[in-house]
């Protein structure tokens, strides 16, 4: 993978850095009535400026989701503390319309209109650069749909928004893959050694032997180098060689078990 720049990484990276410098400005602007809040016609006022142009302009659908700033209900004002929230999603819903639109037409294989359950975890796994959703990024895109049954198929005009503020708000992949690379390299020096390697696989799986760890160590270290390096790292982990966020913490296994952790060549127990 080399020097991989994650398209969708980069997008959302962007998206997030705008939106800091902007509260003031738009508060400022937008609330009319001296408020300190953004009421549902200033809002709309808000998103229509800032989306004209955009094809198919902003729906009712694309307020109800700026409404939600990010949560799970429909508020009925908009605080100052909600608008980086509400900004993010409006900006990722105006600038990757088109995006969002090829998305899920590449994914709508039987071309009805809607995505049911395996094809929304497709589409998320596009976006989250190859990596399958976690539930808790399932959960958060169907609350974000609702209301609606559990096993509804999702129209695009509700997955429009609710795949932005998903965009926006969930740290990327690569963020995570970046902070569990730092965790491991407990050096500080750029580079994970065989010995740390191996302290994080004999702290997740104590069975661990020196041999399995020597195994693993030489499948990961493609540029054979006698250290992993972070783009060797990342292709490990975006290949499905361990569980994100793998290291991050000390492991809690079930009384009387011992902890267990899968990889790329096998079981650990």
């Amino acid at each position: 993978m080399g020097n991989h720049v994650a398209r969708h990484t980069t997008r959302r990276a962007k998206h997030q850095a705008k939106v800091r410098d902007m509260v003031k400005s738009f508060m400022n602007q937008y609330d009319k009535s001296k408020t300190g809040t953004l009421n549902r016609a200033e809002v709309i006022a808000m998103a229509t400026d800032l989306c004209s142009g955009m094809v198919g302009g902003i729906t009712d659908a694309d307020v109800e989701f700026i409404m939600r700033a990010g949560g799970e209900n429909t508020a009925d004002e908009l605080h100052a503390e909600d608008l980086p929230t509400a900004l993010a999603v409006l900006m990722a819903v105006r600038d990757d319309c088109a995006n969002f639109h090829e998305l899920f037409l590449r994914h709508d294989a039987d071309k009805t209109g809607v995505l049911p359950l395996d094809q929304l975890s497709a589409l998320l796994s596009e976006v989250n650069d190859g990596l399958p959703p976690a539930p808790s990024d399932v959960s958060y895109i169907l609350n974000q749909c609702e209301p609606r049954g559990t096993h509804d198929p999702i129209p695009e005009t509700q997955l429009r928004c609710a795949i932005a503020c998903w965009y926006c708000l969930k740290e990327p992949a690569h963020e995570k893959i970046k902070a569990m690379f730092q965790a491991w390299d407990t050096g500080k020096t750029g580079v994970i050694s065989k010995a740390e390697l191996a302290a994080v696989m004999k702290n997740l799986s104590p069975e661990v032997t020196d041999k399995e760890v020597n195994t693993l160590f030489t499948s990961i270290d493609t540029h054979q180098t006698g250290s992993i390096e972070y783009d060797e790292f990342l292709e490990w982990v975006l290949g499905g060689g361990i569980p994100l966020g793998t290291g991050m913490q000390e492991p809690k296994p079930a009384p009387g078990k011992p902890p267990k952790i899968k990889w790329s060549t096998g079981w650990l127990s």
